[in-house]
């Protein structure tokens, strides 16, 4: 994989965005950093079989997904929280049924959507937003970005994402967007 364009900011939460077959469908993953910015990546996946939850620390760029388009700061963590914040992650179900929190059917998208929310309730993370909005945003950016990391420019970082703004410059952002 290129290198990332930005880098992550310690204590934070984003939303890892991966391209999938389909224009504009995208593998949700959550990425948490931690005092130090080392992050971890959290998601739910059915690559290999049934739904299961997954988590592995990334230490170097290339730890992360080749799909990856986009990574965007939707969060931060409550540095006095920040022992609980895996375990509040994984109390969020990754069984394929649907989220306790919307009804939804359950996929990876939402799995991200339920563990955001728990994140708040819990105190474990500030978000910059309700995830619906956080959803919406974080969509526009993988769709800016696409064309960026698909043709071998890595993915793009965003620490500074605007809720409801149209995104521009997204060709030559730095990824302090």
């Amino acid at each position: 994989m290129a290198a990332l364009n930005g880098n992550t900011l310690p204590d934070s939460v984003y939303v890892a965005l991966d391209a999938r077959p389909k224009k504009d469908e995208y593998h949700w993953a959550i990425v948490v950093t931690n005092t130090h910015n080392a992050p971890d990546l959290y998601h739910a996946s059915n690559l290999t079989g049934p739904w299961q939850f997954l988590t592995r620390a990334i230490r170097r760029s290339s730890d992360f997904s080749m799909a990856l388009i986009v990574l965007v700061k939707v969060g931060t963590v409550v540095v006095e929280n920040k022992p609980d914040i895996s375990s509040a992650i994984q109390q969020v179900p990754a069984d394929d049924e649907p989220s306790r929190r919307t009804g939804e059917a359950f996929s990876c998208r939402i799995w991200a959507k339920d563990a955001l929310a728990h994140l708040a309730a819990s105190g474990s993370a500030v978000l910059e937003g309700d995830v619906d909005a956080l959803e919406e945003m974080a969509r526009r950016y993988a769709a800016d970005y696409a064309a960026r990391a698909e043709t071998g420019e890595g993915a793009t970082i965003v620490n500074s994402p605007t809720i409801g703004a149209r995104i521009s410059g997204a060709t030559t952002a730095s990824g302090d967007s």
